[in-house]
C-alpha cells in the first residue's frame, strides 16, 4: 500500500437493486465507508436487467452504468462457442447452478479503504432475502433510475416473450448484429458508426475484438461468407470502433482459423476458407498484407 492507496475486487451473486446502488454511488459526496473510493470499475448484475451485464464505473465524481454484453445464461447453448460450456461449468467463481454467469465483479480502488466495510455497503445495495424470493418478474418492476436511458441505448428487452438473446441466437443477420452492437454500446447504434465508447470507456473493456469473437464463434454458420457480405454495413460499423485495426485484423484471422478448423461448422467450412477471407477483404475487414 502506497500513500494509503489500496484495491480489492468486490464480488456478489445477488443482483443489485438499481435505486439503492444509485443512491450509494451516484450521489455526492460519497458517504461512510464509500467516501474513500477513488475509482470503481467492472460489470454488475442489475435485478431489472437479467439478460445483460451492466458496465459500471466510478471515476472522480462521475458514476456511470451502461448496457453491456449479454449474459451467457441468456443465450441458447446451441449458440455458445465450442468448449465454453465445459469452461464455465468447471469454474465455480463464474457459474452457479441457479443463476448461471450472472454476478457482479467490481474492482474498487481508494485511499484508506476499509475493504470489509466497503463490501458491506455494496452488499446493502443488493436484493434482500425477501426481494430475492419474489423472483425475476417482480425484480423487473423495481424502481430503476437507469431504465429510460438504457431503453434508449439498446438495453431494453425485445418485444414479446423472447429474451434479448433469442433474436441473436438465430445467427448472423443484419438485424441480429445491429441488436448485438446496440446491447454492447454505451450510446447504442449511431447512424454510420458505432460509438467508440465500446473500446474507450466500457468499464472492464468489452473490446471490439471480443465482440467480433462472439460473432465468429456463435453466429456464423455453414454459409459464413454469405452472412459476412449480407451483414457488411453492421460489421463495418463495428470495425470502425476499433482503436487498433491492425490488432483487430490479427484477431479476425484467428477467429477464422477457429471457425474453419474447430467449430461445429468446421467440416463444411474448411473448404470455404478462401471465400470467407475474400468476403472479409471485400468489406474492408482484412488487407492483403494481413492475409499474407
Amino acid at each position: 500500500v502506497e500513500y494509503g492507496i489500496s484495491s480489492f475486487v468486490y464480488t456478489a451473486r445477488r443482483p443489485f437493486h438499481p435505486a439503492r446502488l444509485h443512491a450509494a454511488l451516484g450521489s455526492r459526496p460519497l458517504e461512510g465507508a464509500l467516501a474513500g473510493l477513488l475509482r470503481l470499475k467492472g460489470f454488475a448484475w442489475l435485478a431489472t436487467r437479467n439478460w445483460q451485464q451492466a458496465h459500471t464505473a466510478l471515476a472522480g465524481t462521475q458514476f456511470t452504468i451502461a448496457p453491456g454484453r449479454p449474459w451467457w445464461v441468456a443465450i441458447p447453448r446451441g449458440q455458445w462457442p465450442d468448449g465454453l460450456a465445459a469452461e464455465l461449468l468447471a469454474d465455480q467463481d463464474c457459474w452457479s447452478a441457479e443463476f448461471g454467469d450472472r454476478r457482479s465483479e467490481l474492482v474498487c480502488i481508494g485511499r484508506d479503504l476499509d475493504h470489509a466495510a466497503v463490501a458491506r455497503e455494496l452488499d446493502r445495495c443488493t436484493l434482500t432475502e425477501e426481494e430475492m424470493a419474489g423472483g425475476e418478474k417482480s425484480w423487473e418492476a423495481l424502481p430503476d433510475p437507469y431504465r429510460a436511458t438504457w431503453d434508449g441505448q439498446g438495453g431494453s428487452r425485445p418485444e414479446g416473450e423472447q429474451s434479448a438473446q433469442s433474436s441473436i441466437g438465430a445467427g448472423a443477420t443484419p438485424q441480429s448484429l445491429a441488436r448485438l452492437i446496440k446491447m454492447a454500446s454505451h450510446d447504442g447504434l449511431r447512424e454510420g458508426n458505432v460509438s467508440k465508447k465500446i473500446v474507450e470507456e466500457a468499464p472492464g473493456g468489452l473490446q471490439v475484438d471480443s465482440l467480433l469473437g462472439f460473432i465468429f464463434g456463435s453466429m456464423l454458420g455453414d454459409d459464413a461468407d454469405t452472412q459476412i457480405l449480407d451483414c457488411e454495413a453492421e460489421l463495418r460499423q463495428l470495425y470502425a470502433a476499433s482503436s487498433d485495426t491492425g490488432e483487430t485484423q490479427r484477431a479476425i484471422l484467428g477467429y477464422v482459423q477457429k471457425l474453419v478448423t474447430d467449430s461445429t461448422h468446421a467440416a463444411g467450412l474448411l473448404g470455404r476458407t478462401p471465400p470467407i477471407l475474400k468476403a472479409l477483404c471485400d468489406i474492408g475487414f482484412l488487407t492483403k498484407d494481413a492475409v499474407l
